[in-house]
C-alpha cells in the first residue's frame, strides 16, 4: 500500500513518493513536517521547494545508512 498526503503543499507528496519509488525503497513512512510564518516575499514555490529538499535530505540520509549497515 502507498499513497501520500500533500496537506496544503500540493504536489509535494506526490513528488516524494516518486522519489521513494526510484529509490527503490519500501516499507517506510515519512512525516515532513514544515513551520513556518508566512513572511513577505515568501512564495507557495519555495515552501514546496523547501518540503522536497528536506525529503531528499531525509532519504538520502536513510539509504546511506542502510549502505552502511550491510
Amino acid at each position: 500500500m502507498e499513497g501520500y498526503d500533500d496537506g496544503n503543499e500540493e504536489g509535494s507528496g506526490e513528488k516524494l513518493l516518486l522519489q521513494l519509488q526510484k529509490m527503490g525503497v519500501e516499507n517506510i513512512l515519512i512525516i515532513v513536517y514544515l513551520w513556518h510564518h508566512t513572511m513577505p516575499g515568501t512564495h507557495t514555490q519555495d515552501i514546496y521547494k523547501n518540503v522536497l529538499e528536506r525529503g531528499k535530505d531525509l532519504l538520502s540520509i536513510l539509504h546511506q545508512r542502510v549502505l552502511e549497515a550491510e
